[in-house]
């Protein structure tokens, strides 16, 4: 019996029939590539050999699907479509595969601007090097946030479980940073593994192995006390591990679903300092009503354990900062937890905005030098803001937030009940109201916020605006 005996009803097409009756049995007979230029075209069928051994309808269509999104998700192609025609053989489906391939250069030039920092990043691309889906890039930046950038890294799709694999040499320079009065230089390599949620899954992960050398470096003649303890060069080899499941339904201003990501980096075999690092984050979006108000609620945390005698062993470069755009608004650029103080006042206080008021309680500079106990958590509703054809035609949304958080870090002779004590009585709160103004790569936020809980050592800031990349 034929396939087409099967399916008698000439209106519809051949795969409409066949998706009508997803469990009979069928496997493929031929799979025909076509618009192979550069790519390696067993490297295209290779993907395609789960869909050569299905042997019903249900799993051809699934290996099929599955296939073209690994095709298409390395960006070597403008386009990747697989059809199913009748076989001359009884029971069977021949598949057709046609791709169209990207340009193999590419130069692109891009700003980014986050909190008054500015930073000019250039990147080329060479695609589909090999013809096996292989990239390679070099990417340089410039700003006055990293004075110097240099990142060159080699791509190869598909290896190790289905994991891309990314070999990347780096090297950069971050300098002027808020509340850090020295410069880092960064020099490493890496090797990746990652593999991106597909359509019928919700879930991706990476592991990364690596090593680097971070040195803390030019510091000026007022620099606290412990930037000068804690500066120096150390070598860091690490093994990392991210887990993301990413539910929302839209990847720059998202009403329904939830993030949830979990990062564990173990620092041990060479590494001067040994450490395990846990994070944890967590991000919903509820929409309760028929009006289009969603309700947000974003939870942070993180963990430090020093391997060695103490936590204060724990590099800087690896610790956590708190406050700012993104982080905890009303506050300035990584103010919150633990300082240490300059030896006299320098630099140049912040500019206030036209039309409002800077708040600036703490006048004396100091330095941030992070913490190992990070939590993190903020509240806001949202809502397109009515009667207002330019907000409606960019998709902006009118908020309002209420955020919180700590950071500090614990002492080995203080007790669990004594540090946690410690922990909430020094916590911050702060209120407010803004804009969310979504763009292709992402959204930008302005915040207007006051404090609820401070102190006369925090640096409070009322204006505030950060550009947030896409969740997907």
């Amino acid at each position: 019996m034929s396939t087409d005996d099967i399916f008698p009803d000439e209106s519809k097409t051949y795969e409409e029939k066949l998706i009508a009756k997803k469990n009979i049995p069928l496997v493929v007979n031929k799979l025909h590539i076509r618009g192979c230029v550069k790519t390696n075209e067993k490297y295209v069928r290779s993907l395609f050999q789960p869909a050569q051994e299905a042997h019903t309808l249900q799993e051809l269509l699934e290996a099929v699907s599955l296939s073209v999104e690994k095709l298409q998700r390395n960006g070597v192609l403008t386009s990747a479509v697989a059809t199913c025609v009748p076989a001359e053989v009884a029971g069977a489906a021949d598949v057709v595969i046609e791709i169209v391939e990207d340009q193999s250069t590419h130069l692109s030039t891009n700003t980014y601007i986050q909190n008054g920092k500015t930073t000019l990043e250039t990147e080329f691309t060479k695609k589909n090097v090999f013809g096996n889906f292989e990239n390679y890039s070099v990417k340089g930046s410039i700003g006055n946030d990293t004075s110097n950038s240099v990142d060159v890294s080699f791509v190869k799709p598909n290896v190790f479980l289905s994991h891309d694999a990314t070999a990347k040499v780096f090297h950069f320079t971050s300098i002027n940073q808020l509340m850090q009065s020295h410069d880092l230089k960064t020099t490493g390599v890496s090797l990746n593994f990652n593999r991106d949620a597909l359509s019928n899954s919700l879930v991706s992960s990476s592991l990364t192995i690596g090593c680097q050398n971070r040195n803390v470096t030019n510091l000026p003649t007022q620099a606290s006390k412990e930037i000068r303890h804690l500066a120096g060069a150390s070598l860091k080899s690490y093994i990392e591990h991210r887990f993301t499941r990413n539910t929302t339904d839209s990847p720059t201003t998202p009403s329904r679903g939830s993030i949830i990501q979990i990062i564990n980096e173990i620092a041990v075999l060479g590494s001067e300092h040994q450490f395990l690092k846990s994070q944890g984050a967590a991000t919903l979006f509820y929409k309760p009503f028929k009006h289009d108000i969603i309700f947000g609620l974003d939870l942070k945390c993180g963990y430090i354990h020093s391997l060695g005698s103490r936590s204060s062993a724990v590099p800087l470069p690896d610790r956590f900062l708190l406050g700012g755009p993104g982080s905890l608004w009303g506050f300035e650029m990584n103010s919150v937890g633990p300082t240490g103080k300059h030896t006299s006042q320098t630099g140049v206080q912040p500019l206030s905005v036209v039309g409002f008021p800077q708040i600036v309680t703490n006048k004396s500079s100091s330095d941030a030098i992070g913490g190992n106990v990070l939590l993190n958590g903020n509240f806001n509703i949202s809502s397109p803001i009515p009667k207002s054809p330019i907000f409606e035609s960019l998709g902006a949304r009118a908020q309002i937030f209420l955020n919180a958080g700590n950071l500090m870090n614990t002492s080995g002779d203080e007790t669990l009940n004594a540090g946690f004590e410690r922990f909430i009585n020094s916590t911050k709160l702060a209120y407010g109201f803004g804009l969310k103004v979504p763009f292709l790569t992402g959204r930008v936020d302005l915040a207007w916020s006051l404090p609820l809980l401070s102190n006369s050592r925090d640096q409070n800031r009322f204006f505030q605006f950060g550009f947030t990349q896409s969740f997907k």
